[in-house]
Order: structure tokens, then sequence, then C-alpha cells
């Protein structure tokens, strides 16, 4: 059974297709939201499993990710075509 969803999984990727980019956009902004959201309990799960200090979480793992998305989001201001990437051939 695993096989089957391995190979499922391998034809989607190697068809080129992914998900619209007002899909993507939507995902990440989500993503962006719910670190907002979950800012305290993230830092507490941070300091409990991994004794990491708050402000040193806050930058290294909220703040940073949050960066990202919002460069990430950026990419989505920029023209897309909807032709088959390259990447990996």
């Amino acid at each position: 059974m695993a096989i089957g969803k391995h190979e499922n999984l391998r034809r989607n990727f190697d068809s080129g297709l992914t998900k619209p980019l007002a899909f993507r956009k939507q995902q990440l902004l989500a993503l962006r939201s719910f670190l907002v959201e979950q800012e305290g309990q993230i830092l507490a799960a941070l300091k409990a499993d991994l004794g990491k200090p708050m402000a040193e979480a806050l930058q290294t793992e909220i703040l940073f990710t949050i960066e990202d998305l919002r460069l990430y989001s950026g990419i989505f201001r920029r023209p897309c075509g909807s032709r088959r990437s390259n990447w990996g051939a």
C-alpha cells in the first residue's frame, strides 16, 4: 500500500503541476497568522522542550520565520507563468 502512495506522489511531482498561486499565498498567510496568534505557546514549548530562552526563541524561531514568510509572499507579486519547472531535471 505504501508503495502505491509513493508512486502516486512521484507521478504528481513529476507532472510539474502545483497548487494554484492563490492557494499557496493563502497557506503562507495562514502560517504567519498561526505564528503570531500562538507565539506565547510556541515560546513556552521551546523553553520547556529545549530550554531555549524566550528572547533567543523569539528571534531565531518566530521572527526569522515570519520574515521568511514575508519574503516568500513578495515572490507572489511578480508575474508567474504556467510552465513546467525544470528543477531537479
